[in-house]
């Protein structure tokens, strides 16, 4: 019976991990979330950047609807008008809205996160376009 008990308390001493293997198992995961997180996060930014153009562009195509049902021609200067969440942009030369639906040529800067990037607003409809630029 002894030697059964003794058996156990070895294999209860066993099967537990000392202080040194949990401390390099931190210390490896720590060190590969160091190596992942910053581009996880690029990753992300980008998503988020890729997201407020796509809703700009969403907004653009709507402006001939709005400006069929209002019976007015639409003008912007800048996205102030439109209120994007996260970007500011200028339209160079203003962007023209005429009252029969026709959307007039124009380029947009737009910035995001400090980053400046082109489009095209191209006519009929208002569609949102990357440069090459």
């Amino acid at each position: 019976m002894s030697k059964t008990l003794s058996a156990i308390n070895a294999a209860k001493k066993q099967s537990a991990y000392t202080m040194i293997e949990i401390l390099v198992v931190l210390l490896i995961v720590g060190l590969i979330s160091s190596i992942v997180a910053p581009s996880l996060f690029k990753y992300l930014n980008a998503f988020q950047r890729k997201d407020d153009i796509n809703a700009l562009a969403l907004q653009l195509s709507q402006l001939p609807l709005e400006a069929r049902l209002k019976g007015a021609d639409i003008v912007l200067a800048s996205t102030s008008e439109l209120d994007p969440k996260g970007i500011s942009a200028k339209f160079e030369p203003q962007l023209i809205v005429r009252k029969n639906g026709f959307c007039e040529a124009s380029e947009v800067s737009v910035i995001t996160d400090g980053a400046e990037k082109k489009y095209k607003v191209t006519p009929p409809f208002c569609e949102l376009t990357a440069t090459g630029i």
